[in-house]
């Protein structure tokens, strides 16, 4: 979907607002670039999100199980006599 707005949005302003070819060979790449620079900023966001979100959620459910709850206790211990 973002590609066909990144690919799309230009070209029907091109249409709708510039005259000249020459303009809108130039106008046109700059907001393709533009957009492209958003959505990889706004796709590297929300993965870092989600990424954040299903590691809480991973962490929650191991250390939720007994066994696992013991050995990160050990693990936590045996770092802090480490340090």
């Amino acid at each position: 979907m973002s590609a066909i707005l990144i690919i799309a949005l230009p070209i029907i302003l091109d249409m709708i607002w510039f005259d000249q070819v020459i303009v809108s060979l130039v106008y046109v790449p700059l907001i393709c670039l533009a957009l492209m620079i958003v959505a990889k900023v706004l796709d590297t966001h929300f993965a870092r999100v989600l990424l954040n979100e299903q590691g809480k959620q991973l962490r929650f459910r191991l250390l939720s199980f007994p066994a696992i709850k013991r050995k990160h206790r050990m693990m936590k211990a045996r770092r802090s006599k480490a340090a």
